[in-house]
Protein backbone atom coordinates (compact mmCIF):
# COMPACT_ATOMS: atom_id res chain seq x y z
CA UNK A 1 0.00 0.00 0.00
CA UNK A 2 1.46 3.52 -1.45
CA UNK A 3 -0.12 6.90 -1.29
CA UNK A 4 -2.84 6.04 1.09
CA UNK A 5 -5.75 9.09 0.98
CA UNK A 6 -8.50 9.06 2.88
CA UNK A 7 -11.46 10.96 0.76
CA UNK A 8 -15.49 12.34 2.22
CA UNK A 9 -18.16 11.81 -0.53
CA UNK A 10 -20.88 14.49 -1.16
CA UNK A 11 -22.75 12.31 1.32
CA UNK A 12 -20.08 12.44 3.94
CA UNK A 13 -19.06 9.36 3.54
CA UNK A 14 -15.41 8.17 3.97
CA UNK A 15 -13.46 6.57 1.05
CA UNK A 16 -9.67 5.97 0.15
CA UNK A 17 -7.62 5.70 -2.72
CA UNK A 18 -4.12 4.02 -2.85
CA UNK A 19 -1.57 2.71 -5.06
CA UNK A 20 -1.21 -1.40 -4.19
CA UNK A 21 2.20 -2.23 -5.79
CA UNK A 22 4.26 -5.18 -6.25
CA UNK A 23 7.91 -6.14 -7.88
CA UNK A 24 6.09 -5.90 -11.24
CA UNK A 25 4.39 -2.73 -11.10
CA UNK A 26 1.05 -1.38 -9.31
CA UNK A 27 -2.31 -0.40 -9.50
CA UNK A 28 -4.37 2.42 -8.48
CA UNK A 29 -6.66 1.16 -6.47
CA UNK A 30 -10.02 3.06 -5.40
CA UNK A 31 -12.10 1.83 -2.03
CA UNK A 32 -15.51 2.69 -1.55
CA UNK A 33 -17.71 3.74 1.44
CA UNK A 34 -19.29 0.31 2.39
CA UNK A 35 -16.21 -1.82 1.82
CA UNK A 36 -13.89 0.73 3.22
CA UNK A 37 -15.95 0.83 6.48
CA UNK A 38 -15.01 -3.05 6.34
CA UNK A 39 -11.59 -2.72 5.74
CA UNK A 40 -10.10 0.26 7.14
CA UNK A 41 -8.15 -0.89 9.82
CA UNK A 42 -6.11 -2.82 7.48
CA UNK A 43 -4.90 -0.37 5.16
CA UNK A 44 -1.78 1.16 6.21
CA UNK A 45 1.50 2.73 4.68
CA UNK A 46 3.73 -0.16 3.13
CA UNK A 47 1.59 -3.37 4.51
CA UNK A 48 1.39 -6.02 2.35
CA UNK A 49 -2.06 -7.06 1.80
CA UNK A 50 -3.86 -9.37 -0.88
CA UNK A 51 -6.87 -7.46 -2.28
CA UNK A 52 -9.27 -8.56 -5.01
CA UNK A 53 -11.65 -6.25 -6.79
CA UNK A 54 -13.17 -5.07 -10.27
CA UNK A 55 -10.35 -4.29 -12.78
CA UNK A 56 -11.78 -0.72 -14.59
CA UNK A 57 -10.28 0.64 -17.44
CA UNK A 58 -10.62 4.74 -17.88
CA UNK A 59 -8.85 7.44 -19.80
CA UNK A 60 -7.28 9.94 -17.78
CA UNK A 61 -5.36 13.12 -20.03
CA UNK A 62 -5.39 10.98 -23.30
CA UNK A 63 -4.10 8.09 -21.52
CA UNK A 64 -5.63 4.83 -20.78
CA UNK A 65 -5.44 3.37 -17.29
CA UNK A 66 -6.43 0.67 -15.50
CA UNK A 67 -7.08 0.71 -11.84
CA UNK A 68 -8.73 -1.76 -9.09
CA UNK A 69 -12.33 -0.51 -7.31
CA UNK A 70 -11.54 -2.64 -4.45
CA UNK A 71 -14.17 -5.43 -3.23
CA UNK A 72 -12.36 -7.28 -0.73
CA UNK A 73 -8.73 -7.18 1.35
CA UNK A 74 -6.99 -9.60 3.52
CA UNK A 75 -3.68 -9.77 5.15
CA UNK A 76 -0.98 -12.19 4.57
CA UNK A 77 -1.85 -14.05 7.63
CA UNK A 78 -6.05 -14.48 6.79
CA UNK A 79 -5.11 -15.21 3.13
CA UNK A 80 -2.84 -18.17 4.54
CA UNK A 81 -5.27 -19.21 7.01
CA UNK A 82 -8.08 -19.33 4.14
CA UNK A 83 -5.70 -20.73 1.12
CA UNK A 84 -7.31 -24.29 0.42
CA UNK A 85 -4.60 -25.38 -1.83
CA UNK A 86 -1.15 -27.26 0.12
CA UNK A 87 2.23 -26.59 0.36
CA UNK A 88 5.10 -27.52 -2.16
CA UNK A 89 8.94 -28.37 -0.58
CA UNK A 90 10.89 -28.71 -3.80
CA UNK A 91 13.71 -31.09 -3.29
CA UNK A 92 17.31 -31.73 -4.89
CA UNK A 93 20.00 -34.45 -4.88
CA UNK A 94 22.28 -31.76 -2.47
CA UNK A 95 19.40 -31.65 0.17
CA UNK A 96 19.44 -35.25 0.88
CA UNK A 97 21.91 -34.83 4.24
CA UNK A 98 19.24 -32.22 5.69
CA UNK A 99 15.75 -34.46 5.09
CA UNK A 100 16.00 -35.32 8.93
CA UNK A 101 15.69 -31.88 10.07
CA UNK A 102 12.81 -31.32 7.28
CA UNK A 103 10.56 -34.22 8.53
CA UNK A 104 10.91 -33.05 12.33
CA UNK A 105 10.73 -28.81 11.22
CA UNK A 106 7.15 -30.60 9.08
CA UNK A 107 6.58 -32.62 11.96
CA UNK A 108 6.52 -29.69 14.52
CA UNK A 109 4.11 -27.66 11.91
CA UNK A 110 1.02 -30.50 11.78
CA UNK A 111 -2.19 -29.04 10.56
CA UNK A 112 -5.15 -29.80 7.87
CA UNK A 113 -3.48 -28.89 4.56
CA UNK A 114 -1.59 -31.55 1.94
CA UNK A 115 2.20 -31.46 1.69
CA UNK A 116 3.65 -32.35 -1.34
CA UNK A 117 7.23 -33.02 -1.98
CA UNK A 118 8.54 -31.99 -5.37
CA UNK A 119 11.96 -34.37 -5.77
CA UNK A 120 14.62 -33.57 -8.55
CA UNK A 121 16.63 -37.05 -9.34
CA UNK A 122 20.11 -36.98 -9.77
CA UNK A 123 19.35 -37.66 -13.62
CA UNK A 124 17.47 -34.08 -13.32
CA UNK A 125 13.85 -35.69 -13.76
CA UNK A 126 11.42 -34.32 -11.41
CA UNK A 127 8.26 -36.09 -9.33
CA UNK A 128 5.48 -34.78 -7.86
CA UNK A 129 4.69 -36.74 -4.91
CA UNK A 130 1.68 -36.15 -1.83
CA UNK A 131 2.55 -37.19 1.31
CA UNK A 132 0.24 -39.26 3.31
CA UNK A 133 -2.85 -38.06 5.11
CA UNK A 134 -0.76 -38.15 8.41
CA UNK A 135 1.72 -35.86 7.13
CA UNK A 136 -0.57 -32.78 6.92
CA UNK A 137 1.08 -29.44 7.52
CA UNK A 138 -0.35 -25.74 9.48
CA UNK A 139 0.90 -23.76 6.44
CA UNK A 140 1.83 -20.11 7.68
CA UNK A 141 4.57 -17.77 6.95
CA UNK A 142 6.78 -19.18 9.28
CA UNK A 143 6.84 -22.37 8.56
CA UNK A 144 7.62 -21.50 4.90
CA UNK A 145 10.58 -19.39 6.27
CA UNK A 146 11.77 -21.57 7.92
CA UNK A 147 12.14 -24.48 5.58
CA UNK A 148 13.88 -21.82 3.01
CA UNK A 149 16.24 -21.43 5.91
CA UNK A 150 17.18 -24.72 6.36
CA UNK A 151 17.03 -25.99 2.47
CA UNK A 152 17.28 -22.90 0.36
CA UNK A 153 15.10 -19.93 -0.79
CA UNK A 154 12.08 -20.42 -2.99
CA UNK A 155 11.98 -24.14 -2.01
CA UNK A 156 8.75 -23.68 -0.17
CA UNK A 157 5.58 -22.50 -2.24
CA UNK A 158 1.89 -22.55 -1.90
CA UNK A 159 -0.02 -24.73 -4.44
CA UNK A 160 -3.74 -24.87 -5.71
CA UNK A 161 -5.03 -28.24 -5.75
Amino acid sequence: VVGLKENTTRKGKKMARFRLEDLQGGVNVTVFPRTYAECRELLEEDRILICRGKLEERDDDDRSAVGLLLNQVMDVEEAIENFRGGLVVSLTPQDEPRLDELAELLEGHRGDKRLFLEIEGRDGKRWRVRAGERHRVAISSRLATDVEKLIGKGKAKLARI
